[in-house]
């Protein structure tokens, strides 16, 4: 994912929509046309009459998958495919099917006819298997620590995933042998062992062949594992990564059996107890599984430092910070992608932005309506020595979009072996079945011009792996990658080709690529409703800050003088009822947010506090994007995040513009109303309700919605407009009745589990907060 944000919504893509790979919401077009989609809801004939319910499930969810591709796929030629031909060549299968797991491998056949990559479907079984394996996890750590656990502790929820997400719940492999392996010339070739793992205490070589795992030979394995994937686009050339993360890789820490070929072609029999792995689990959006996060630093050589790590998740950003920083006086940085699988694109981004001095541009993603620059800003700290990557077939998609940049840009040597091509960004959405589709995006060209997709990254040093040299011990593409660095006439080269991209940036660059020229962005969803207050525009000031009003939902407002004495006997009432929100001078809360999009949400963790004078803060948080603080001190208004993509948030983005509670303190304030007038009473959802409405002291109109049992407000709107503001669940809290839920304009839904009322606020909680690569 891409850092540039526009608005909250564009978060809601970010961390609700997939994030494997790459895209950039500030500058991704328009995801849905209405030409488009009108094809998409076309049939050519009444649907099959009388399906049940399962059916329709499966049937709704095929029409999801091939809808999307339809009117959000960046290739409007389907690579020659009649893309309305395929449906209706699947429609029969699928309504025929008997189970959803029929359903989704026709999915993945219908999808990899385009023959590209990032295209892949996770089923539901999956996550409640992670699930499971996490509260295992849990009940074995609470034995080991003496805490009493009970069988059933294995698999009953002790409530530490309520509110959370599913994929959140879960947790990957954190037990592993210590081992990585690649085909060598068919075999499965040891190319690396950790140095202290449990393979290298039982005598695993680098150079070994790994002929069997728990009895079973690799060939029959890989076979199998090909053969239960066959809808799976190129699942061959991820052998290597899938064997080690599936099957060499477990979450407990449990004994493998590993039978090895050594130096003499011998076979070798070790048994093997996994340990735990040294990283974290992380996740790369909430609409994909969690993966295990391995980061590594260290000197290589004296005058040559030394990072390695799996995946672009926000966490490897303040770590790599770390690293340069202790490598500031070194001459060269070895940076390992090797068996990087890619990630998100902003964590690629930040990254690169630590190796420049200056702007920089790492090519162009080309999305369905045109290309959008892929630029980068320079961190105010950064690594001013040599930069060298080391690649191989494993390495994919962020980590091919980096190291294709910053090789073409003239700042890094690229050795090993030719990248996976696998590079193209891409999101994900939920389909009915509760699978979830990953499908790409956007195309992504280099610098140069080159499409990596499908050709990957060529090295500037190629240098192939043989099992004779690894069996010496010796890593002959790192070796490579440490003789470079030393070497001034591969770096003089390096800088000729810097110079002349910097030149091509400035007088070369074409006109339809420019900053000026993109393609706009796509035009946002209409905005959260947001409590009203602080500087809406133009005046006469609004109440409310509320969505575009939906055709065939508007109401003409309705002159009102005076104050009935009926409607102000009910907000007086509510006041008391409350007790006086004004009167809650301080206020902490935590819970969550979820964001509504087109069909589909997102829930992220959301706290907002308040302190006197008027200051207040809100944060968003998620496994996918990290922390994220928009900060109100009087007028002042700042952003910041652990994830440096701060400068690219708006204030107003994530907040909304004034605090919790402060609807609640206008309300219940007789001089907030010029004008009231009581509606009457209807009847909904089982008990009666009264309408107020109400002309605010600054000329906006507006309806309440009271409980005249609970005395508690229940919706406001501004009317005319039809988008409203709905509180619920009043909770007793220090002597107050306030609302724990409140849903905006049907957009932004916040529940609240935590509200502590009064009690002193940490005056730093209002501070700017710098992280690493924000100090020089």
């Amino acid at each position: 994912m891409m850092t540039k944000f526009r608005s909250i919504l564009l978060l809601i893509i970010l961390a609700a929509a997939a994030t494997v790979e790459a895209q950039k919401p500030s500058a991704t077009p328009k995801p849905h046309s209405p030409t488009v989609r009108a094809v998409v809801i076309v049939r050519p004939g009444p649907p099959p009459a009388k399906l049940s319910p399962d059916k329709e499930r499966r049937l709704r969810a095929f029409n999801q998958a091939w809808g999307t591709i339809n009117s959000q796929y960046f290739d409007q030629t389907f690579g020659g495919l009649n893309w309305t031909s395929v449906r209706e060549e699947y429609l029969p299968r699928v309504r025929a099917a008997a189970t959803d797991a029929e359903v989704h491998e026709i999915i993945l056949e219908m999808v990899n006819r385009l023959n590209k990559s990032h295209f892949g479907l996770v089923p539901p079984e999956y996550y409640t298997r992670l699930r499971v394996a996490r509260r295992e996890a849990r009940a074995r750590e609470k034995l080991a620590s003496g805490r009493p656990a009970d069988e059933k502790e294995a698999v009953v929820d002790d409530g530490d995933d309520e509110g959370l997400d599913e994929l959140e719940q879960a947790a990957p492999a954190h037990y592993g042998v210590g081992i990585n392996i690649r085909v060598i010339s068919g075999r499965f070739v040891i190319t690396s062992v950790n140095a202290g793992s449990a393979a290298a205490d039982a005598g695993v070589k680098p150079g070994f062949i790994l002929d069997k795992i728990n009895g079973v030979s690799m060939t029959d394995l890989a076979q199998k594992l090909i053969a239960g994937s066959a809808h799976v686009r190129h699942f061959d050339r991820f052998l290597p990564t899938l064997i080690t993360g599936w099957i060499l890789n477990s979450e407990h820490d449990s004994k493998v059996q590993l039978t090895c070929l050594d130096a003499a072609d011998a076979p070798q029999v070790f048994e093997i107890k996994r340990r735990p792995l040294a990283g974290e689990s992380v996740t790369l959006g909430m609409s994909t599984p969690p993966m295990f996060f391995e980061y590594e630093s260290h000197l290589a050589a004296p005058d040559v430092g030394y990072v390695k790590f799996n995946v672009f998740a926000w966490q490897v950003l303040g770590k790599f910070c770390d690293s340069i920083t202790e490598f500031a006086d070194k001459k060269a940085v070895i940076i390992d992608l090797r068996g990087n699988v890619g990630g998100l694109i902003f964590a690629m981004e930040g990254l690169s932005a630590m190796l420049n001095d200056r702007k920089l541009s790492l090519g162009t993603a080309v999305y369905r309506s045109g290309p959008v620059p892929l630029a980068v800003d320079a961190k105010k700290r950064n690594f001013k020595g040599r930069v060298i990557f080391l690649v191989d077939d494993q390495s994919m998609s962020a980590s091919e979009l980096l190291s294709a940049g910053l090789q073409d840009t003239g700042r890094a040597l690229i050795v090993g072996q030719r990248t996976a091509g696998e590079a193209l960004p891409a999101v994900t959405v939920r389909l009915a079945t509760g699978a979830v589709l990953l499908y790409p995006i956007a195309n992504y060209i280099a610098p140069s011009g080159k499409t990596i997709e499908g050709s990957g990254v060529e090295p500037d040093y190629s240098v192939p792996l043989d099992r004779k040299t690894l069996l010496t011990g010796s890593d002959p593409q790192l070796e490579r990658a440490i003789a470079l660095a030393q070497d001034d006439a591969g770096f003089e080269k390096l800088s000729e080709r810097r110079l002349k991209a910097d030149a091509a940036a400035k007088l070369e660059k074409p006109a339809d690529l420019s900053e000026e020229d993109a393609p706009p962005p796509p035009k946002p969803m209409p905005k959260p409703a947001t409590v009203a207050g602080s500087r809406p525009q133009p005046p006469p000031r609004a109440a409310l800050k509320l969505s575009a009003p939906r055709a065939g939902n508007v109401v003409p407002p309705v002159p009102i003088v005076g104050k009935d004495p009926r409607a102000v006997r009910i907000l007086a009432d509510f006041a008391a009822a409350v007790g006086g929100p004004a009167a809650v001078r301080t206020y902490d809360a935590t819970g969550f947010m979820q964001l509504n999009y087109g069909e589909g949400s997102v829930r992220v963790r959301y706290r907002t506090y308040r302190s006197e004078p008027d200051k207040f803060v809100v944060v968003i948080n998620t496994d996918a994007m990290g922390e994220m603080r928009e900060v109100h001190v009087g007028k002042d208004v700042f952003v910041d995040s652990n994830t440096g993509i701060a400068d690219s948030i708006k204030p107003g983005d994530i907040g909304p513009g004034r605090h919790y509670l402060a609807s609640l303190f206008d309300l219940t304030s007789p001089e907030y109303f010029k004008a009231l007038k009581f509606e009457g009473e209807y009847e909904a959802e089982g008990k009666r309700l009264q309408v107020v409405n109400a002309l605010t002291s600054d000329g906006t109109s507006i309806a309440m919605t009271f409980d005249p049992v609970a005395k508690t407000l229940e919706r406001v709107a501004v009317t005319g407009i039809g988008s409203t503001v709905t509180y619920s669940d009043y909770r007793k809290t220090a002597g107050f009745m306030l609302p724990y839920k409140m849903l905006i304009g049907g957009y932004v839904d916040i529940e609240l589990n935590s509200l502590t009322i009064n009690q002193p606020i940490d005056p730093s909680m209002f501070e700017k907060k710098q992280n690493c690569f924000d100090k020089p």
